[in-house]
């Protein structure tokens, strides 16, 4: 399977609790590295759904990217939203032990792996945003943390570039539950 991720993933087989639109889950730690981690667990999430991490009292905030059936459930691929001391602390005792799955590098016709967004402060509300190409049939949901409806739009279309429309912003549930 071709890798992914831009740095190495190291295996860690720890237990955690999920927090996902109310609910809180049992789920199982896989792997981490610096720009994600994977975690199995019995319930599928949608692309793009907030979900917060509990290990011990560590709270991570990452994005729902992309999940797979198992035996056992399903393997979910998340994004970081935010690279805490703590994560960081956990990523460096795994970095003393080799790496399992090191990165590949990319193919010479990708384009050069862009430096990583600042961290989303994790108390933002999420919000989805529905964007339209110009002049084209494609739509895109992106999904991000902003603190109003104006930040949000103006983060989209900045992170978006050019070319493309807001169409509808919403607050996710997570964000409507979430003080202002």
């Amino acid at each position: 399977m071709l890798e992914r991720r831009g740095s190495p993933r190291h295996r860690c087989r720890t237990r955690c609790k999920l927090r996902v639109g109310g609910r809180t889950l049992d789920a199982m730690l896989v792997d981490v590295s610096r720009s994600g981690l994977s975690i199995q667990c019995g319930t599928e999430f949608g692309q793009g759904e907030p979900v917060e991490i509990l290990l011990a009292s560590e709270r991570i905030a990452a994005i729902a990217w992309r999940s797979g059936r198992t035996r056992s459930g399903f393997v979910i691929g998340m994004m970081l939203s935010e690279l805490t001391p703590a994560y960081e602390a956990l990523l460096g005792a795994l970095e003393k032990r080799a790496p399992v799955r090191p990165a590949t590098a990319q193919p010479a016709t990708q384009p050069a792996k862009q430096e990583p967004k600042p961290p989303v402060p994790s108390l933002e509300p999420w919000w989805k945003l529905r964007v339209k190409e110009h002049d084209g049939p494609r739509t895109r949901v992106v999904t991000l943390a902003a603190p109003s409806r104006a930040a949000a739009i103006e983060r989209t279309q900045r992170e978006i570039g050019p070319g493309w429309d807001v169409i509808e912003v919403r607050p996710t549930p997570a964000a409507e539950s979430r003080p202002r």
